[in-house]
């Protein structure tokens, strides 16, 4: 049994149903490979806003052992890294700016501050120890606690 998902082995097939040679053995591999470099960069761009530092993260990416390794086997590694990162591009698509109004994610920024305050708020709150728990009265004797006048 192989653990691996079958879409590297279907396109693999596809692609010696064309031609058989070490080179296209590795096909695959090597496209998925120079379109992750192109889609971390993209991503690079989104997140700085700086094409300068783009093109440095994606070049860092593209010269990086792991990633020549991966290029150049024939395994489903870097089509696996493809779709991680072209999912991760379009979550941040997901919460780009959408439309004039606020960014998604900062609109989510903003509601997630605003329900930790709440709750802060109300843990607070609920601390808050009144008369007879421990607490001082207001001319520094100790309050008297209900439960002990039970007893």
């Amino acid at each position: 049994g192989n653990a691996h998902p079958p879409l590297f082995y279907l396109l693999l097939r596809g692609v010696l149903g064309l031609v058989r040679s070490p080179l296209v053995y590795r096909l695959i591999s090597l496209l998925t490979g120079v379109a992750a470099i192109f889609v971390l960069g993209r991503i690079a761009a989104k997140i700085t806003r700086r094409w300068e530092i783009a093109a440095i993260t994606a070049m860092a990416f593209g010269f990086s052992l792991p990633a020549i390794i991966m290029s150049c086997e024939v395994r489903s590694y870097m089509l696996c890294t493809l779709f991680v990162l072209v999912s991760f591009y379009f979550y941040l698509e997901f919460f780009s700016k959408a439309g004039t109004g606020r960014s998604r994610l900062s609109r989510a920024r903003s509601r997630l501050r605003q329900l930790t305050d709440d709750e802060l708020d109300r843990a607070a709150k609920s601390t808050q120890r009144g008369p007879g728990c421990g607490q001082l009265t207001g001319d520094g004797s100790p309050a008297d606690d209900p439960i002990e006048e039970k007893i």
